[in-house]
């Protein structure tokens, strides 16, 4: 199974390169910071997901597999599974009271 598309509030994000997982991951994280980063830095529940360090010691092996991502001086990772992936997006989403939706193959 893997995530081919997402949509936020029934608008379809742009996903950069080939529509994958990983991919969807990223455009969906690059969406919550460009318009919700003030919401996230002041979320106990959303720091969680998002780090104001690269090196944040929750990231684990992460580190050393360069598997941290930044955006507007937020970091993330996205060292999981496509069901882990899809988990967070839908518990962010759920904090951010936004509705996300997925399209998935497989």
């Amino acid at each position: 199974m893997k995530i081919t598309g997402i949509a936020i509030d029934h608008q379809p994000l742009v996903v950069p390169e080939h529509a994958n997982t990983t991919n969807c991951y990223h455009a969906f994280m690059v969406y919550c910071i460009n318009n919700f980063q003030i919401r996230i830095r002041n979320s106990e529940t959303l720091k969680k997901w998002f780090k104001l360090s690269p090196n944040y010691p929750d990231f684990n092996r992460a580190i050393h597999y360069k598997r941290i991502h930044e955006c507007n001086g937020l970091y993330y990772t996205d060292w999981r599974g496509t069901k882990q992936k899809e988990s967070v997006m839908a518990r962010i989403a759920n904090e951010l009271n936004i509705e996300v939706t997925f399209d998935i193959e497989g």
